[in-house]
């Protein structure tokens, strides 16, 4: 059995760990019907999850679309999947001692009317024992879209580079498509990358952990290999997004609550202003800038062929001018009133402009014309009852 055939019997065997670890949490009337969908557990590896919303048919999604089942979810199907689950504050959660997600869909009230319930497709190989997913291929895109650390390694010198991200499929992909462009941020996985190849890299997960995790586990693991001479990493301890250089810090929702107000109504001193004025003090445009400036249009003429397609647009546009909404289609219209000096006024449109031009209320004009108001600051209708 060679390295390939290995790793087929390994992933065959966690497509059929994770299913049914999956189908355990699922509510009897849905695992029957769900079973008979997915008959052949190697095509689970396009499954997604399953998806249920109070009142509709429950969906099971495939990563090119998904298929209605017969049942309708309940609250009872809902409350069977999330119990003794507890939510984060993105309302997902990791179901316990597997890698499957549960993401919620809450009320006003606060109530979980609805939920995705998402496999966890990772296949964990051990790097230890020299597996892991190729770098090169698809196969990254059996990593789970969860926190987790993670581990390239170079097969041709065995020197690997440790991380951690929230997001562990798209940040490998991240640090392929940086390879690929030659604009790694570390430049010793850059050399070895443009040396040895794409496909002389594997890549794996060491651990799935909560995001809060996420920095204290990858320092530990580096610090493992550190002086040994074996990293890529330049530092031995973790500097992530959620880092403080000596463990991790997620900030709690009163901290970012101060960080907000000690921002708002921010303005910059006239000393940071100078500053900011001074940096593009001397500085002149390029050649090719000034080009594309509209100034670089001046004294010059258009095309014949240029010339007629704008009289041709202009044409059209006076055409359609009717079709267009003015103030007069819109204005409403007002009967002949009386001012308090007996002066008559005709009746005509654009009843805002006649209230504002003689200071007076829209809303009592608009009821004195409806008859709900004998009068206004003097002025009353031509042939009222109190005229």
């Amino acid at each position: 059995m060679n390295y390939t055939s290995k790793v087929c019997a390994k992933q065959k065997d966690e497509y059929r760990r994770l299913v049914q670890s999956y189908i355990e949490r699922l509510p009897n009337n849905i695992t029957n019907e769900f079973t008979s969908i997915i008959k052949d557990l190697e095509d689970c590896r396009f499954l997604v999850g399953v998806s249920l919303d109070i009142g509709r048919k429950v969906q099971v999604l495939f990563q090119n679309g998904y298929l209605e089942l017969a049942h309708k979810s309940t609250q009872e199907d809902i409350d069977c999947v999330i119990q003794d689950l507890e939510f984060d504050s993105s309302n997902t959660c990791l179901v316990n001692d597997t890698l499957h997600r549960v993401s919620a869909m809450l009320n006003k009230n606060g109530t979980i009317v609805g939920i995705t319930y998402l496999i966890g497709y990772v296949p964990r190989f051990a790097d230890t024992a020299g597996c892991g997913c190729s770098f090169a291929g698809d196969q990254v895109y059996q990593f789970g879209r969860m926190p987790g650390v993670y581990c390239l390694k170079n097969t041709e010198s065995g020197k690997k580079y440790i991380g951690s991200s929230t997001d562990v499929r798209k940040r490998l992909l991240e640090h392929r498509s940086r390879l690929q462009k030659g604009k790694h941020e570390n430049r010793h996985l850059q050399a070895a990358y443009n040396k040895f190849g794409e496909n002389s890299f594997i890549c794996s997960v060491y651990k799935y952990i909560p995001r809060d995790k996420l920095a204290r586990l990858e320092t530990y693991y580096i610090q493992r290999l550190y002086n040994k001479g074996v990293l890529y990493n330049q530092a031995p301890i973790a500097y992530g997004a959620y880092s403080t250089g000596r463990g991790s810090y997620v900030p709690t929702e009163e901290h970012r609550r101060k960080i907000s107000e000690a921002k708002k109504g921010w303005v910059p001193s006239e000393i940071t202003r100078a500053r900011n004025g001074a940096t593009k003090l001397g500085k002149k445009w390029t050649e090719e800038r000034k080009k594309n400036h509209p100034k670089s249009w001046l004294g010059k003429n258009h095309t014949d062929v240029s010339k007629n397609k704008m009289s041709e647009y202009a044409k059209s546009r006076k055409e359609h001018t009717n079709l267009i909404p003015t103030w007069e289609s819109h204005a409403r219209e007002y009967p002949a009133m009386k001012g308090p000096d007996g002066t008559i006024y005709p009746s005509g449109k654009n009843v805002t402009k006649f209230c504002k031009d003689h200071g007076l209320n829209q809303s009592c004009i608009s009821k004195l014309v409806r008859g709900l108001q004998s009068s206004h600051k003097g002025f009353t209708l031509v042939g009222g009852p109190n005229e």
